[in-house]
């Protein structure tokens, strides 16, 4: 007997009749090491946007506090910017130092 899986559930949720949600919730699913199934997507459906869970996955980033820089000096004025990396050391690499001084990593 083969198992029920999401990608086979029929009228369960309407979300799943998108190919796109589907891809979203396997996606998550593989990268968390669970194993795709009805019962284990019930379980954590209130729990994970999968969508926005899997694009995360496919395009991490990084939050850090910088300083804008006016005319190469410190403005006193500190943003929070996303940065493109799987890592911070990745993702430092990546702020523009002509207009952003890095202050620290923001949670």
């Amino acid at each position: 007997m083969n198992p029920v899986t999401v990608s086979t559930v029929q009228d369960a949720d309407l979300r799943l009749k998108s190919e796109s949600f589907r891809r979203a919730v396997r996606l998550v699913f593989s990268y968390l090491g669970i194993e795709n199934t009805v019962r284990n997507f019930q379980k954590w459906d209130n729990q994970i946007a999968w969508e926005e869970f899997a694009h995360n996955i496919q395009n991490p980033t990084k939050t850090a506090r910088v300083n804008v820089l006016w005319h190469g000096e410190k403005s006193g004025t500190t943003i929070t910017i996303k940065l493109p990396g799987r890592t911070r050391t990745e993702a430092i690499k990546k702020i523009d130092t002509k207009r952003y001084k890095f202050v620290e990593w923001a949670w």
